[in-house]
C-alpha cells in the first residue's frame, strides 16, 4: 500500500526499504487535464509531485541519471481510446510497455489502465522516459515514478 501514494512515493520506499539517497521522482499530468500524443512521441508529464535531486525535466519529459546505480521505474497510463500503449525507454532502447485496451460493445464511457515497472542500471547521463506507441489521449491520471535503490 505504501508503494502507490504518489505523493511521497520515493520517500516511503526508502524508508520501506531501508536505503534512503533522496534520488527519486513522481510526476503526472496536470490535474484534469487530457493529453494527446502522437506515435513515437515523448510523453511529457507536466506535473511534478516529488523530483528529489531534480533528474526529472518537465521541458524534456525525461529523467537524467546523475548518481550511477540501480534504479526502478513505475508507469501508470490511463486512456478512454481503443487502444494505447506507452513504452518506458532508456537511452534508445524501449524497455517495457503499458497496455490499455477498450471494449467498444457498450454506450457508456469507459477508461482502462495499464501500468509496468523497469528495473535499470544507469550511469551518469543516461535517460529514462516514457514514449507514446500509439497516437493517444491520456487522461491526468497517468503517472511516471523513478527511483534510485542502490548505487
Amino acid at each position: 500500500m505504501v508503494l502507490f501514494c504518489p505523493t511521497s512515493f520515493s520517500v516511503k520506499f526508502s524508508r520501506l526499504f531501508g536505503y534512503n539517497n533522496g534520488i527519486g521522482f513522481s510526476v503526472r499530468f496536470t490535474p484534469y487535464d487530457r493529453k494527446s500524443f502522437s506515435k513515437g512521441a515523448v510523453v511529457k508529464f507536466d506535473y511534478i509531485i516529488s523530483n528529489q535531486g531534480n533528474g526529472y525535466s518537465t521541458t524534456t519529459g525525461k529523467f537524467t541519471c546523475r548518481t550511477p546505480g540501480l534504479y526502478l521505474f513505475l508507469l501508470t497510463v490511463v486512456s478512454d481510446t481503443n487502444w494505447g500503449y506507452a513504452i518506458i525507454v532508456k537511452n534508445k532502447d524501449e524497455i517495457n510497455l503499458a497496455l490499455t485496451t477498450l471494449e467498444h460493445n457498450t454506450n457508456k464511457k469507459r477508461y482502462e489502465s495499464g501500468s509496468t515497472s523497469a528495473l535499470l542500471t544507469l550511469k551518469v547521463g543516461d535517460e529514462v522516459w516514457v514514449k507514446s506507441g500509439t497516437h493517444t489521449s491520456y487522461e491526468w491520471h497517468c503517472n511516471f515514478n523513478g527511483l534510485l535503490i542502490s548505487e
